[in-house]
């Protein structure tokens, strides 16, 4: 018996569109914030304004990091679902089973995309449309390359980030002004590219859950729900 995706699916290309917006809104304020610390460390003038900035930047990243661990859980239960179904349809001696779909992402920091990004390879070889079920040859099928340009692409990202912030980090405990200051001057590249980054591998994964599951649906006969047309919702 197979379970339905079709929810979990449509909540995951929400998440993913609002965590590339929130990014997109992020980036203006996070240069703002680092001019303001810059000028502030120049003159020690503009603390009210710095204040401001950072007070609203910590608002955004408090909301993207809600988006975020949300996307994290969806996508889980999603590869769980995945996986299991395709045991359920004879898609069996599967290298990564429906555990890992969740255990995959609890990995060292260093390989934490990896393994989901071999998975999902692995889940797109299983959906192949011209395999058909309980087809012991499926993992023969083709993959496709999305997986491992998100996994490089993401991990890219998080690496520029982690990067930045170790380098600029002070080793006390001081959380005055200044200190925050000192930490928010960073060259306006970074944010740039790491925006751009976060943004391109939002998309890229989007196009992932989006081909993936339009594949798995047709392979375990989900129905994909269309839009009703206005005299037939009036009908009913």
């Amino acid at each position: 018996m197979t379970t339905v995706i079709g929810g979990v699916v449509r909540w995951l290309r929400i998440l993913l569109i609002t965590a590339a917006a929130l990014a997109l809104v992020r980036l203006p304020i996070s240069l703002a914030v680092a001019d303001r610390a810059r000028s502030f460390l120049a003159t020690g003038r503009g603390e009210n304004d710095f204040v401001a900035a950072v007070n609203t930047r910590n608002s955004l990243a408090f909301a993207d990091f809600g988006v975020t661990v949300a996307i994290v859980v969806l996508t889980m239960v999603w590869m769980f679902r995945l996986a299991k179904n395709h045991a359920a349809v004879g898609r069996h001696d599967a290298t990564w089973s429906s555990g890992w779909g969740v255990a995959g992402w609890f990995t060292p920091p260093a390989v934490i995309f990896v393994i989901p990004m071999l998975m999902l390879r692995e889940l797109w070889r299983a959906t192949d449309p011209e395999v058909a079920a309980f087809d012991p040859t499926w993992k023969r099928a083709r993959s496709s390359a999305l997986p491992i340009v998100w996994c490089i692409v993401y991990g890219a990202a998080q690496l520029i980030v982690a990067v930045s912030a170790i380098t600029r980090f002070e080793m006390n405990m001081s959380v005055t002004t200044l200190a925050q200051a000192r930490m928010a001057d960073e060259p306006a590249w970074i944010t740039v590219i790491a925006t751009v980054l976060i943004v391109a591998s939002a998309v890229c994964f989007l196009a992932i859950v989006h081909r993936l599951s339009t594949r798995h649906q047709q392979l375990i006969g989900e129905p994909v729900p269309e839009r009703r047309q206005p005299a037939e919702q009036a009908e009913r």
